[in-house]
């Protein structure tokens, strides 16, 4: 150890990320699935291992509360399966 009390520690983690060391890991392990659900054919599973997940469960509901849908709604969102969801250009002014 370094003197440095772990309370401390995470405190500084924060300050300087704008995360806990446990919000910052759950960022970076969906922002890699986020790559890796757009980028491979990978199953969902596979990526939620692939990036730590034990549970493919958890993953799922960190996926969801971090990015606002499920991986597998992310990747047809991203890989443009999303068109039919949006609504076509009927010009104007655009507001």
């Amino acid at each position: 150890a370094m003197g440095v009390s772990h309370g401390h520690l995470t405190h500084a983690f924060t300050r300087e990320t704008g995360a806990s060391p446990q919000q910052y890991l759950a960022m970076r392990r969906v922002g890699e699935a986020k790559r890796l659900l757009v980028l491979s054919g990978l199953q969902v599973r596979d990526i939620a291992a692939g990036v730590g997940y034990k549970s493919a469960a958890r993953f799922h509901a960190q996926f969801k509360q971090l990015t606002g849908m499920t991986p597998s709604r992310y990747r047809a969102f991203k890989r443009g399966v999303e068109d039919h969801y949006t609504l076509p250009d009927e010009g104007g002014d655009g507001g």
